[in-house]
This record gives structure tokens, C-alpha cells and sequence, in this order.
């Protein structure tokens, strides 16, 4: 019995470390996260979500969800978009993105209609409507009549 716990010990001391940690690699997962999926962060929840854990540095989520996070969050190059040379920046929301945001706010009944097309929208209904729906949820002068 005693050599099982004196075992037990050595083996709860080795691997109770008293080093440090490095995340670095970690944090700079999560930031990238951060970084890429902002503009996405209307288009999905998956993408929401990485958006999320990489401002909160959840180096554990960003670590495990990273594969599924960049492809929710494509670069130029990944989508094949561009010359080989523009890797890092990250595609513009979508239209129907676009109006989901521009048209949160808006206190009309066609600027509402747009807002809920922008997150249930395909895309071709979105294109076909965007010019009227940012003209109708864009901020307007003060002094316009």
C-alpha cells in the first residue's frame, strides 16, 4: 500500500508542474479568430461564436473550434478570390449581412422588412432589394425634408 501512494505521490507531483504555461500560441489562435470573423459575425453563429472566443482569449475553445472557425471565416484566398499575393484580409459581409446591420435600427415598417430579409434573405433577394433598403435604412441629413 505504501508503494502504491508514494506513487501516486511522484506521479501527482510531476504532473502538477510548477513552469509556467505558455499560451502564447494559443492567444495569437484566438486573435486571428477575432480578427477574421468580425465580418462574418452576422452571417453565422458558428462565426458569431469565434468571434466571440477570440475577444474573450477562450484559448481552450479557440484551440479546439480553430478548423471550423477559419472555415466559417474565409480569407480572399481561401474563397479563391484575388491574386495569390492577398491572403489576410478577410471577405466583406455578404449583402444579406449588410442589410441585417444597416437596417437594425430602423423604425420604419419597409426599413424592419429589410432588416428581417438581411437575416433570413438569400442572397439573390437581398441583391435584388439592397439599393431600395440602404436607401431606405441609410442615416438621412437633419435638415432634409
Amino acid at each position: 500500500m505504501k508503494i502504491l501512494s508514494l506513487a501516486l505521490t511522484s506521479m501527482l507531483l510531476a504532473a502538477c508542474s510548477s513552469e509556467p504555461v505558455d499560451n502564447t500560441a494559443a492567444l495569437a489562435v484566438c486573435a486571428r479568430l477575432a480578427d477574421r470573423c468580425h465580418p462574418y459575425e452576422a452571417v453565422s453563429l458558428t462565426a458569431a461564436d469565434c468571434h466571440r472566443y477570440g475577444h474573450a482569449n477562450n484559448t481552450a475553445m479557440c484551440v479546439a473550434r480553430e478548423p471550423e472557425c477559419l472555415a466559417a471565416c474565409p480569407t480572399l484566398s481561401d474563397a479563391g478570390v484575388g491574386d495569390a499575393g492577398s491572403t489576410d484580409g478577410a471577405l466583406p459581409p455578404s449583402q444579406c449581412a449588410q442589410l441585417g446591420s444597416i437596417c437594425h435600427d430602423s423604425t420604419t415598417a419597409l426599413g424592419m422588412a429589410c432588416h428581417d430579409l438581411g437575416h433570413g434573405g438569400t442572397p439573390a433577394t437581398c441583391a435584388a432589394r439592397y439599393a431600395a433598403c440602404v436607401a431606405e435604412c441609410s442615416p438621412r441629413d437633419a435638415g432634409a425634408d
